[in-house]
């Protein structure tokens, strides 16, 4: 039995989210200005995907210039059971952009819109899968 955690620990249960067009310019920018800490950097077939720390709030980022939603609020949020969630969401009138999936290891992320512009970003966290 896999135990099930809110959040890993350094995270809240909401946070940002950004969709940027030059990862490495806004960590430069944001250590420059903000002494944030690079928690982490992972290259992607789109780009890059990073998370700074900025106090005692993670920063996550995706680098994405071809995506519809570029430079929109997007927020993180993470759930019991992301599965529920994203079901609930649909309900509720989002649309879909990404089903849950399994990313980097210890979470299970799913994508919506809602009507009012923003992107959730669906994640159940276990550092067991």
């Amino acid at each position: 039995m896999r135990k099930l955690d809110s959040f890993p620990p350094g995270y809240h249960s909401v946070n940002p989210y950004l969709v940027i067009g030059n990862v490495l310019e806004f960590i430069k920018f944001s250590e420059l200005v903000f002494n944030a800490v690079v928690i982490k950097r992972i290259k992607e077939e789109k780009g890059m995907y990073a998370e700074i720390r900025i106090g005692d709030t993670c920063i996550m980022m995706e680098e994405n210039h071809k995506i519809s939603h570029l430079n929109s609020l997007s927020l993180w949020v993470y759930v019991r059971d992301v599965d529920a969630t994203y079901d609930k969401a649909l309900k509720a009138g989002c649309k879909s952009i990404q089903a849950p999936t399994y990313k980097y290891k210890v979470d299970k992320v799913a994508k919506v819109a809602d009507q009012f512009g923003i992107i959730w970003l669906l994640a159940t966290f276990n550092a067991n899968f």
